[in-house]
């Protein structure tokens, strides 16, 4: 089954994890024309191929697979309900999108596919033709047909490290009673010197590792 309704609105440039197509990709060899479609698609059907990934030049990761999307109806003359003939489609993915689909999805599984048409017109020593690829924004499994385990990503080192360096860090300052005619047991030379009360209004950092979204 083949819809061209519209998907949730969203930028397709707010992130890295899926687009826009790098530039500077070529379509491929024999390909001399394309034409992207600006309308989002969503497409429901089988995986034909298994995905096949692909290192671009400037270092992006490209996953592509085939996917065939078959309109099911009821036949009056048969009595029962039939599958009309698939139309077939590539998918593309990039990126971390791409790593995803490559680790979850397999030849056979039944999954829905939100993204742009691109249509391109190829011409080899076979002959020319038209072939229909599908940009991906998003992926996933059908669950009207099976089941899905979800495991979310974990935030890179990087990421963890950059967020760390934004929280506040203890003062270099001499804590009060250190100081000339103080007690120097009173309190640490290093550190925070006193411990925040239940009733402090700063929020304790419980879990500050683990991303509560």
């Amino acid at each position: 089954m083949c819809s061209t309704r519209p998907v949730r609105a969203h930028s397709r440039h707010g992130c890295d994890r899926s687009g826009p197509r790098p530039r500077g990709e070529r379509v491929g060899a024999g390909d001399h024309t394309e034409e992207a479609m600006s309308n989002p698609i969503t497409i429901v059907g089988n995986v034909g191929t298994d995905p096949a990934s692909t290192i671009l030049p400037g270092g992006a990761r490209k996953v592509t697979f085939r996917i065939a999307a078959s309109e099911r109806y009821y036949d009056r003359k048969k009595n029962e309900w039939v599958d009309a003939d698939p139309s077939w489609f590539t998918v593309e993915a990039f990126r971390t999108l791409g790593e995803h689909v490559e680790q979850s999805v397999r030849r056979g599984d039944n999954v829905i596919v939100s993204g742009r048409l691109r249509v391109r017109t190829w011409e080899n020593d076979k002959g020319r033709g038209t072939a229909v690829d599908v940009e991906a924004d998003a992926i996933g499994h059908n669950l009207a047909w099976g089941t899905s385990s979800y495991s979310k990503t974990q935030r890179t080192e990087s990421a963890s490290q950059s967020a760390a360096d934004r929280q506040p860090q203890p003062s270099e300052q001499t804590p009060p009673g250190t100081g000339d005619g103080g007690d120097a047991e009173a309190a640490p030379r290093s550190g925070w010197t006193v411990p925040l009360s239940a009733s402090s209004d700063t929020p304790s950092l419980v879990g500050s590792d683990d991303t509560p979204f």
